[in-house]
């Protein structure tokens, strides 16, 4: 019997991004940016800002799940900020949300392609497809259902 009791839910409830093909030809998209403004800390933006910065605060029980590759990292590590902090395979940690935040991301596998474009020229493309970087198992989050969704939509938005 296990020391740790069951997880409400785990990386591997959520549905991963798909596959995403970027064409390396000269028809590249511009990348769209956040842009900051002078905005009142009275304004509906910056006090929901806050709300999301205090629910990236909430501690989480965890444990990063073990992994089967003999050579995958072991204490892995969970950055936000600046500030960084080791969690070993297989133990229980109450860390905050922000951290479990970069823990879900996920990572791709890239590879290339070649095609030949409407005018028969050589041209590349990479083919990027998504797997997760880690498994973890969240015991504990006390934003409960509320965060259940947020899990569920970072792990299919995790780019």
């Amino acid at each position: 019997m296990s020391k740790y009791k069951r997880p409400e839910i785990t990386t591997d409830d959520g549905k991963i991004p798909e596959a995403q093909e970027i064409d390396l030809s000269m028809g590249g998209k511009e990348v769209d940016l956040a842009i900051v403004t002078d905005e009142s800390m009275n304004s509906p933006a910056v006090k929901e800002y806050a709300r999301e910065l205090a629910f990236m605060e909430d501690v989480m029980q965890i444990i990063v799940g073990e992994s089967e590759d003999p050579n995958s990292e072991n204490p892995v590590t969970s950055g936000c900020n600046g500030q960084v902090i080791k969690l070993y395979r297989g133990q229980q940690y109450s860390i905050k949300r922000k951290f479990v935040d970069s823990l879900i991301r996920t990572t791709f596998r890239v590879s290339t392609k070649t095609f030949k474009d409407h005018d028969g020229c050589d041209q590349t493309k990479m083919v990027k497809t998504p797997t997760r970087a880690y498994n973890i198992n969240i015991l504990h989050d006390p934003a409960g259902s509320v965060g259940a969704r947020w899990l569920q939509h970072q792990l299919a938005n995790s780019f």
